[in-house]
């Protein structure tokens, strides 16, 4: 609910979308930010 999503109470499968989601982020940020200091 913190993050505007707004999930009715056991949906999993919106749950695990939300998950995937939120790993791909997370990675693509890692990604980003190891790319940024090898070019430093």
């Amino acid at each position: 609910m913190r993050m505007g999503e707004e999930i009715p109470e056991g949906d999993w499968e919106r749950f695990s979308e939300l998950d995937r989601e939120l790993t791909a982020t997370v990675r693509r940020l890692r990604d980003t930010a190891r790319e940024g200091a090898g070019t430093a």
